[in-house]
């Protein structure tokens, strides 16, 4: 095995039946289909303006192409369309492919042998559709989430 597949890989075999065992058998608190829509109403129309606006032009995009400038150039126009493609996401309860998808890509550890692997370290570049959304959904959004119960944070848990 290469250095990679022996960090990447899975420790124990698990297979579909297991995992659905284990998920299936799991008790934890849900949110109420009555209380969902507040939660996926937080994001306003400015708010998600913002997010484009605040997006990095110094990082790199994923494999979809759309740079942070070109986004910052064209949100008036596009602002609609992604919520209401974030909307049906959530509606759906599948994200979009493209929000599903990284390209992992190897950098080299400053001051290393760029001839061993171990030397390098894996980062992932996401498409800036999925950036947006998850920039415009920050935790201190949902403080009003003990509100509408079941409790899905312990009192441990900071938002």
């Amino acid at each position: 095995m290469t250095y990679l597949e022996v960090i990447f890989s899975p420790c124990i075999n698990l297979n579909q039946q297991d995992l659905n065992k284990f998920f299936n058998n799991l008790s934890l608190p849900k949110l109420r289909e009555e209380n969902k829509g507040k939660l996926y109403s937080c994001i306003s129309e400015e708010e998600f303006y913002n997010t484009i606006k605040s997006l990095s032009t110094s990082k790199a995009h994923g494999n979809d192409g759309f740079e942070a400038e070109f986004l910052n150039v064209s949100s008036k126009e596009i602002i609609l369309m992604l919520l209401c493609l974030y909307y049906q996401a959530v509606e759906e309860k599948i994200m979009p492919p493209t929000m599903r998808l990284a390209i992992i890509s190897l950098l080299p550890k400053p001051g290393k042998d760029h001839l061993e692997v171990k030397n390098y370290r894996p980062i992932s570049l996401l498409n800036n559709d999925y950036k947006i959304l998850q920039k415009s959904i920050p935790l201190n959004k949902f403080t009003h989430i003990y509100d509408l119960g079941p409790a899905l944070l312990s009192k441990d848990q900071k938002v």
